[in-house]
């Protein structure tokens, strides 16, 4: 797989080959694949955090967009700068993946976005690489983030 070829290793958390260039919104179910108009799944463990779970357990609400989608993405930025260690992995016109590095342990984890201009939302997940729980890490980090964005 191509995809592998340029990330190295496979991960669920990356856009599928199907749809990587395609500007057409995913067709599969929700969640799926991080393709277009949807984020990765939700993993079985407690280590994620995402705006489109249907569970309340691991569900954040999504970020409003405000005034034009690129002023909104670069608060999003300066969200992620206040939370810091993080790089951008993949930035597309309506999807962003970021990887943050976890202060103590060096983790990696995910942090996908997607912009849904139709219903003026930032789509928001949050998940661990490795581990069972993260010790609600990726929701502390959603927090940080969403707080800092709403009151700027």
């Amino acid at each position: 797989m191509d995809i592998i070829k340029r990330i190295g290793y496979y991960s669920p958390y990356h856009w599928c080959e199907l749809h990587l260039d395609d500007d057409k919104k995913c067709s599969s179910t929700k969640g799926a694949w991080p393709c277009r108009g949807c984020i990765s799944k939700m993993p079985t463990s407690p280590n994620a955090v995402s705006s489109q779970s249907d569970d309340d357990l691991y569900r954040v609400e999504p970020l409003t967009i405000k005034g034009e989608v690129t002023e909104s993405i670069e608060l999003f930025l300066k969200a992620c700068d206040q939370v810091g260690n993080y790089t951008i992995y993949v930035r597309k016109s309506d999807y962003m993946h970021l990887i943050f590095t976890t202060k103590t342990m060096k983790y990696n984890d995910d942090v996908e976005i997607y912009i849904d201009e139709e219903a003026g939302l930032i789509h928001y997940r949050s998940g661990s690489r490795v581990g069972y729980s993260d010790m609600g890490l990726n929701r502390v980090r959603y927090n940080q983030i969403a707080d800092y964005y709403e009151s700027n």
